[in-house]
């Protein structure tokens, strides 16, 4: 297990090897980003892109959709708010970014099967809820206590199996 001090501020100290930032849970990703997790990383992308496929108003303007299942405090929609202020200014507002948080669009299923018919741009769903249903093979990374620590996880998740996974949520998804 990692073991993380309390700063005076009540957050976590980053883990060796992450990030050192205002931001607590930035805090907790790991800096090196592997070929796996870059994978990951890049179906999450694609799977916006190719939802904002006809997703453009009359007015030229682009409106992407996403959807969470967390509260506004939760790090899907932090991290959806960093996606949309960065994605609204750097196309100077030809594209807009619609937060749909607190499942308020259905569950991980719904808004992931949302993603692969294109009424949303995009979802973030946890292995078991939003990706299991389509790949079962997603729910290796949801078994209790599998993993000896968050090192074991990566090495997993970076290797042969992660890969495999992987692959299966891109043939299906």
């Amino acid at each position: 297990m990692h073991n993380r001090k309390r700063s005076s501020s009540g957050y976590a100290r980053p883990a060796a090897g992450c990030r050192r930032t205002s931001a607590p849970w930035l805090a907790r990703i790991p800096q090196r980003v592997t070929a796996a997790r870059s994978r990951w990383l890049g179906l999450a992308a694609a799977l916006i892109v190719v939802g904002a496929a006809g997703c453009a108003a009359g007015d030229d303007t682009i409106v992407l959709k996403v959807a969470h299942n967390g509260s506004v405090e939760h790090p899907y929609q932090i991290g959806f708010e960093v996606f949309k202020e960065i994605l609204e200014r750097d196309t100077g507002g030809r594209v807009e970014v619609q937060i749909f948080e607190n499942a308020q669009l259905g569950t991980e299923e719904e808004a992931s099967l949302m993603v692969k018919l294109g009424a949303l741009a995009g979802s973030a769903a946890s292995a078991g809820g939003g990706l299991a249903p389509f790949a079962p093979e997603a729910e290796l990374f949801n078994f209790p206590f599998i993993f000896r620590d968050l090192d074991h996880f990566y090495a997993v998740l970076d290797g042969a199996p992660g890969e495999r996974v992987a692959a299966a949520i891109e043939e299906r998804l």
